[in-house]
């Protein structure tokens, strides 16, 4: 099987995080990764997906997890998708903040039916990886169960996804919840989440998902 590799946009995003710290105590990431801080990352490039998960991982150890509300990784998906849609960067320092962002702005917008906004949505997070999609099926009137194919087992990043999932639907303002239910990184049998959607909400829509 290919190795799975992760787009420049998301290494991106964790660099620009990273460093402030790195700069302030080098140590901090091993010298094999140091050129990731040193040299040109490209948006539209791929990059290797375990060295942006070491990244990743030595970010989360610099930040306070009561400033992410207790999830940091959930945090991270959050800030992913606001900076992706909307450009959004309050809740980062100015240092930490990547020069390129909105790269998606738009995507959203225009969107007519729940069903096409679910997959636009889904689509987005698959856009950051070489491998890994997401299926739908509709398990209630108001609920669609996803799951997600192809993709190395890794906690970490269900919960990025998870934020970023959240962030996406919210932002749609179609009233929205989504609430991780299993984890291949936690020893589930699967990857999967539940997409809840409000009473005033016309799910009519979500018949084509079965």
């Amino acid at each position: 099987m290919q190795q799975i590799q992760v787009k420049g946009m998301a290494l991106l995003g964790a660099l620009s995080a990273l460093k402030p710290s790195y700069e302030r105590k080098p140590e901090l990431v091993p010298e094999r990764l140091r050129h990731y801080l040193n040299e040109e990352v490209v948006a539209s490039s791929w990059y290797r997906f375990d060295d942006y998960l070491e990244l990743l991982k030595i970010l989360a150890s610099t930040i306070d997890p009561a400033k992410a509300k207790g999830d940091i990784w959930r945090a991270f998906g959050v800030i992913a998708a606001q900076r992706d849609l909307r450009g959004v960067q309050d809740n980062v320092p100015e240092e930490q903040r990547p020069q390129q962002t909105a790269l998606y702005r738009g995507t959203l917008k225009g969107v007519t039916g729940l069903a096409t906004l679910v997959r636009r949505g889904l689509h987005l997070r698959e856009l950051y990886y070489s491998r890994g999609y997401y299926k739908v099926r509709r398990i209630s009137e108001r609920k669609l169960e996803i799951r997600l194919h192809d993709f190395p087992a890794c906690a970490e990043l269900c919960a990025v996804s998870t934020g970023y999932l959240t962030e996406v639907f919210r932002s749609a303002k179609v009233g929205a919840w989504v609430e991780r239910v299993s984890c291949l990184g936690n020893g589930d049998p699967d990857c999967r989440w539940e997409l809840r959607f409000d009473e005033k909400t016309d799910v009519s829509d979500l018949a084509v998902f079965g």
